[in-house]
């Protein structure tokens, strides 16, 4: 299922897929994990905000991209493919020079703003309160917001969110943790832009200190903004855009996560 909302200058897409598990007579489908009622909370962690944002160089993924296509040709062209490969890489970097002009032309500098740009619109406090608001109507026990942290070590951050969870007699945690927003150029001749974010989400038992489940939401398809290269200066200039048009993919990341990990909210 495909979801598109449209906006002013860009449009939120979500590409989500929904397994079903069709059992036969001899199939016993595994129990799934039962989070207690002795507190639940969401944490949302990220490394820290001047290091979210990423731009991606279209010449230099270009050129890397078209020696990829080369190689996956090998099995046909036998050794010929090591004389195209480094033809399909400079065509393939050529357009990609071509795709950064335009991208120059249309908001000179992004990739020196676009972090700041990342810091002004990007909210955990955002994430924290979609994830709460997907998850509460499931179940009677409240779900509680737990701490927000920018720290760019993963496994101190998830043991010191861990040990906070403690502290306040949370049993388990749902843990969220964005690794970048990052800005990429696509379609036709480079005619839009991206701006898609990588999170995993993890489901702790905070007595055992113990994970119990690691979830990345991309399984069921990339999470991201997109929008016009032609009104990309609107969009990002306009404060609060870009954070209004990011809510609808936590949300979806959210959901995603109920619907396909392995576990029951109490009831």
């Amino acid at each position: 299922m495909f979801c598109v909302l449209t906006g002013p200058g860009f449009a939120v897409t979500v590409s989500v897929a929904v397994a079903l598990s069709v059992s036969g007579c001899a199939t016993t489908q595994p129990q799934p994990y039962l989070v207690s009622p002795d507190g639940i909370g969401v944490a949302v962690a990220s490394v820290p905000k001047s290091e979210l944002g990423h731009v991606t160089n279209a010449s230099g993924s270009g050129a890397i991209q078209g020696a990829m296509a080369a190689g996956a040709g090998a099995a046909f062209l036998g050794p010929l493919a090591l004389l195209v490969a480094p033809f399909t890489a400079v065509a393939a970097a050529i357009e990609g020079a071509s795709c950064d002009r335009k991208l120059d032309t249309a908001y000179p500098s992004l990739s020196e703003k676009f972090s700041d740009i990342v810091q002004r619109e990007v909210s955990l406090e955002d994430v924290q309160d979609q994830f709460i608001a997907v998850l509460q109507p499931h179940t009677s026990v409240r779900i509680a917001r737990a701490e927000i942290l920018y720290d760019g070590d993963q496994a101190s951050r998830e043991q010191q969110l861990v040990a906070v969870a403690a502290r306040n007699a949370q049993a388990h945690l749902i843990l969220v943790e964005i690794d970048h927003i990052s800005f990429s150029l696509t379609g036709s001749e480079c005619a839009s832009w991206r701006v898609y974010v990588t999170m995993r989400i993890q489901l702790w038992s905070v007595p055992d200190r113990k994970r119990v489940f690691y979830f990345n939401p991309a399984v069921a398809g990339h999470l991201f903004v997109t929008g016009s290269l032609s009104e990309i200066k609107a969009s990002f200039d306009e404060p609060g855009a870009v954070r209004k048009a990011l809510a609808p993919v936590f949300e979806t990341a959210a959901n995603t996560f109920f619907w396909r990990a392995k576990f029951q909210l109490p009831p």
